[in-house]
């Protein structure tokens, strides 16, 4: 049986491409200027602990996505709901990276109004791209796809899912800036399981019409 996978620069999944109330501050003995400090100090402690309450949120949707992918790689899926199953969890994933995006923004917004100097907050780790509220790593190791997959899948990941010729262009300017003219990249596309049925590596089936 001939195995087929599917490289960025050959797949679009888009049929029409080419190629998807105020209070009363009474001032103390040291007049106008205890009345600023003690602003000062207000503002300061809140700023504070919005930043703080924010930071929480964070952790609390990273827990929460972590846990998600791994009730989603130690849970098997039924056999009659196995495409759904995996569709689903996809779509939580990307809510809750999307959610975690806008937080970090946000996050660092209130850091700059902050006297005290504030961690960043990155959407993505090091070395990676962020692409529409998701996070992409373009490996430079010379892979084949199976390989590749498990490559991925050692850092939590796995090999990305084009549904939309957005995302298809996207993906594929960046790659063309980091391999110039030449580039490759796998995507999470194969046909591995039964020769001709085209599959993501989530098991979702290629949308074609």
């Amino acid at each position: 049986m001939e195995e087929n996978y599917s490289s960025l620069q050959e797949f679009t999944e888009d049929p029409t491409s080419a190629r998807g109330n105020k209070p009363i501050l009474f001032s103390s003995h040291n007049g106008q200027a205890g009345i600023v400090k003690r602003l000062e100090c207000m503002r300061r402690q809140m700023v504070i602990f919005l930043i703080a309450t924010l930071f929480v949120s964070v952790c609390v949707n990273i827990a929460l996505a972590a846990f998600l992918f791994q009730r989603k790689s130690s849970s098997p899926p039924s056999t009659g709901s196995q495409l759904s199953e995996g569709a689903l969890q996809s779509l939580k994933l990307s809510s809750l990276q999307e959610r975690f995006s806008r937080l970090c923004s946000d996050y660092n917004s209130l850091g700059k109004t902050c006297s005290a100097k504030v961690k960043q907050c990155m959407p993505c780790p090091d070395g990676w791209k962020q692409i529409e509220q998701k996070c992409y790593y373009f490996s430079d190791d010379k892979l084949d796809w199976t390989r590749s997959k498990q490559s991925c899948a050692s850092m939590d990941s796995q090999l990305t899912i084009l549904h939309t010729h957005e995302q298809h262009v996207a993906m594929e300017k960046i790659a063309r800036s980091l391999g110039g003219f030449e580039y490759y990249y796998w995507i999470g596309l194969s046909d591995i399981e039964e020769e001709g049925v085209w599959k993501w590596v989530d098991n979702t089936p290629v949308n074609i019409t």
